[in-house]
């Protein structure tokens, strides 16, 4: 699946092949696989074979979100992926505007916080994607809300956040620390 070969993938499914079954390597399914690298008709084979959309916390459509696969994200969404904030928070990191879009028009939760303690606000404004933190702010992003750094282990914001002790950090912060560092940067120029 991870290679797109589509005409292996129908073969193992017709030899009653487990769809759900995990790589040892990486424990992930053949959907997430396929979903991670953008292979549609694998995708869609998958689903008719009925793999668990849900498995490993939706790995799968995290995995297509974060890479922009809309079409994927689609079937997954259709499919019943439940809306795991990850999916939203990973293509605003990775400034995916109409992956965001699309979640945005799936009713996503704009301010759900992912397993890092983040959400896709605090993602994108770290990124300086523009567009999406206005696609974030316009859909109600809650523009107080604050990233638990205990779940992250550090702000990752530069120079201009050393040796402050950040509990929690508002997207308000995040420009400002790094309008600082800028400025810093600018100086040895």
């Amino acid at each position: 699946a991870r290679d797109g070969n589509l005409q292996q993938v129908r073969e193992f499914l017709s030899k009653g092949a487990d769809v759900n079954e995990t790589n040892p390597e990486d424990g992930c399914t053949a959907l997430i696989l396929a979903s991670e690298e953008g292979h549609t008709e694998i995708v869609e084979e998958l689903l008719a074979a009925k793999a668990d959309v849900n498995y490993w916390n939706g790995s799968a459509l995290v995995e297509a979100a974060g890479n922009g696969h809309n079409k994927i994200v689609k079937l997954l969404l259709e499919a019943g992926a439940e809306h795991t904030p990850r999916a939203l928070s990973l293509s605003a990191e990775n400034g995916r505007t109409e992956t965001v879009k699309l979640l945005l028009d799936a009713k996503f939760d704009v301010d759900a916080e992912d397993y890092t303690g983040a959400n896709a606000l605090i993602y994108a404004v770290k990124n300086e994607h523009k567009e999406i933190v206005e696609l974030l702010l316009k859909a109600g992003a809650d523009v107080n809300i604050t990233e638990k750094e205990k779940h992250m282990g550090g702000s990752g914001l530069g120079p201009a956040a050393d040796g402050i002790e950040i509990i929690e950090i508002s997207p308000l912060h995040i420009a400002l620390i790094k309008e600082k560092n800028y400025k810093e940067q600018k100086k040895y120029y």
